[in-house]
Order: structure tokens, then C-alpha cells, then sequence
């Protein structure tokens, strides 16, 4: 079970990377100009910044990653 993050410099780009047959997701929010990522959704709500809304029609909380 594993995730990992990767930099390329020269590419500038990110890869997000987690092993198929693991049991926890990947989730990933990019907003404000950044990109936030977590195996848990609750670690990603931490981020004050980071948009909450709740569907008064449902009964979850829909976050906008």
C-alpha cells in the first residue's frame, strides 16, 4: 500500500502515484493556485482555504476539489 508524489523539475510537472491494489485512495484538490493531496478527504478539509459546500438537498457535504 503506497502513495507517492513526484517532481519533475526539468518538466515542471507532478505526478500523483498510488498502487492500484492498495486499499486507501488518492484524492486531490487544486485551488488557489496549488494542489493539496491526502489518502483522507478530512486531511484535506484542514486547509482553511479550501471550498466546503453543503447540498441542502442531500444529506452530504460536497467538496469542490
Amino acid at each position: 500500500m503506497f502513495a507517492i508524489a513526484v517532481w519533475d523539475h526539468r518538466e515542471r510537472s507532478l505526478w500523483l502515484v498510488r498502487d492500484r491494489i492498495g486499499v486507501k485512495p488518492l484524492y486531490y484538490s487544486i485551488h488557489h493556485g496549488r494542489i493539496t493531496f491526502a489518502s483522507e478527504i478530512k486531511a484535506l478539509l484542514l486547509d482553511p482555504e479550501q471550498e466546503i459546500r453543503i447540498r441542502e438537498d442531500r444529506s452530504t457535504i460536497t467538496c469542490h476539489f
